[in-house]
């Protein structure tokens, strides 16, 4: 159904105003396992998004008014259709992004997971009756929807993880750094190590790469080669500037134009693209600091900051450190990549403002109205 050529190729509409709708234009979306078209995708215009945005509206005034236990009621269907169709979901995640088969399947339960306790949640949300200085006087604060919202999820963001002594923590740094190819927003990009544990810290880190991601082994598939060829731009722009590649190498062939091995940097400096660009791609730089001022200081050089992780076997020394790092997430003892229902989820600075999951989520879709009345 979503191979062959570009003859052949199916459109994907827009759903707009409950319809199918086949827009002007469209463009060829390539599949990066076998090279191929695999479908079109419709491309909106300006017109296009608003008329979406318009039906949205329209639509607005009719689901304003219905019930929390109607609301819920599409929440679960929703969470129910994702789960009988996860087979296919997942082979059209595979082949349009190049994911392994475990890795979309547990995208696509997470996803059930997070739209069942938002809807476990909608009938929690609740106004309040606050009193007034004046005795014949009333107040009611209620909570109503904003209507229709845009979001954009944080894709490109900065995520340091630092590391002091603790075992495995290399393996968590490989897994944050390498899983899905390097191609998830809470990717880790810098690793942050005290000089006196380099040497070994770096030695382990590697060969934790080389067990989870051998290199006789399938390599990582990225979104296209495009993104292959962003992150050897990268990592030859770093080596061209004194940095040392400890591990891979971004000109080894592989059997797909969109495949790329595990690359670990060193020796990076501000001077260098890799030190304030996303790799989006399994390339991670490592960087050595003699003090925690100094990983501090490293850890916050970033326009970006939506999760972290720090390594430490003194938790109170961890949580002092968590509470000074510029993200939205800090993870003690853990990888960067760390996301579930019941943690709010998003990021600080340019990675972007408010927050999904848990009950705060819900909170980003109402706002107040002050209603007061006289006895």
């Amino acid at each position: 159904m979503f191979l062959g050529d570009a003859k052949e190729a199916h459109v994907v509409p827009f759903f707009i105003n409950g319809k199918d709708y086949h827009p002007e234009r469209s463009f060829d979306v390539v599949s990066p396992l076998t090279g191929k078209v695999s479908y079109r995708c419709g491309a909106a215009s300006v017109s296009d998004a608003a008329a979406a945005v318009n039906a949205a509206a329209a639509a607005f005034k009719t689901w304003r008014k219905t019930t929390p236990a109607y609301r819920r009621d599409v929440f679960l269907k929703a969470a129910d259709l994702i789960q009988q169709k996860s087979g296919e979901l997942a082979d059209i995640m595979a082949n349009e992004t190049g994911a392994t088969l475990p890795w979309a399947l547990f995208n696509l339960k997470t996803a059930g997971e997070l739209i069942r306790d938002a809807a476990s949640r909608i009938s929690a949300i609740e106004g309040s009756f606050p009193s007034l200085a004046d005795p014949s006087s009333s107040g009611i604060v209620l909570r109503e929807p904003y209507g229709v919202v845009l979001s954009i999820a944080p894709w490109y963001v900065f995520l340091p993880t630092t590391h002091h002594p603790m075992q495995n923590s290399q393996g968590q740094c490989a897994i944050g750094a390498f899983l899905h190819g390097g191609q998830i927003c809470m990717s880790t990009e810098k690793i942050i190590v005290h000089s006196k544990v380099r040497p070994q810290f770096q030695e382990k880190l590697v060969a934790a790469v080389n067990e989870i991601f051998p290199p006789d082994g399938p390599a990582p598939v990225l979104i296209n080669e495009a993104a292959v060829q962003r992150n050897r731009a990268l990592v030859a722009d770093a080596a061209a500037k004194g940095a040392a590649v400890i591990l891979g190498d971004v000109h080894a062939t592989e059997s797909r134009a969109a495949e790329l091995r595990p690359v670990v940097v060193g020796d990076v400096t501000p001077a260098m693209d890799m030190y304030a660009t996303e790799s989006f791609g399994p390339t991670v730089s490592l960087h050595e600091v003699e003090t925690e001022a100094q990983a501090l200081q490293l850890a916050n050089d970033s326009e970006y900051g939506l999760t972290a992780a720090v390594f430490t076997e003194d938790l109170r020394r961890g949580l002092r450190f968590a509470r000074e790092i510029d993200s939205g997430a800090v993870h003690i003892n853990g990888m960067t990549v760390h996301d579930e229902p019941a943690l709010p989820h998003g990021g600080t600075k340019s990675s972007g403002f408010g927050r999904f999951n848990a009950a705060i989520g819900l909170e980003e879709w109402v706002r107040t109205k002050t209603v007061t009345f006289k006895h």
